[in-house]
C-alpha cells in the first residue's frame, strides 16, 4: 500500500526551527513526524490512563464488571467435561 503525502507549509518560530533542524540533520520531515507521532500516543496514554483512573473510582461500574466476570465464567468447567467428537 502506497502512503499519501501530503504537503503543507508551515511557520515556525526561529528557536523552534534552529531545534528541528539541528536535531533532525537530513530530514525534517521524518523528524516532525515522529515527533508528532510521539506526541499523539502520549496523548492517547495519558487519556486512557484517565479513563481507567474514572473506571476504578466508579463503584456501580466496578459491581457491574465483578456480575459479569461471573457470567462470562459461567458453564466453562462444564464444558471440559463434554466428549469430544
Amino acid at each position: 500500500m502506497r502512503k499519501t503525502v501530503v504537503k503543507k507549509t508551515i511557520s515556525l518560530q526561529p528557536d523552534v526551527w534552529e531545534y528541528v533542524s539541528d536535531q533532525a540533520k537530513r530530514n525534517l520531515s521524518g523528524f516532525i513526524n515522529d515527533a508528532l507521532r510521539a506526541h499523539r500516543k502520549s496523548r492517547l496514554q495519558r487519556a486512557m490512563i484517565e479513563g481507567y483512573k474514572a473506571m476504578a473510582s466508579d463503584r456501580r461500574f466496578a459491581e457491574e464488571l465483578k456480575l459479569w466476570d461471573t457470567t462470562l465464567r459461567d458453564g466453562l468447567d462444564q464444558e471440559e467435561d463434554r466428549p469430544t467428537r
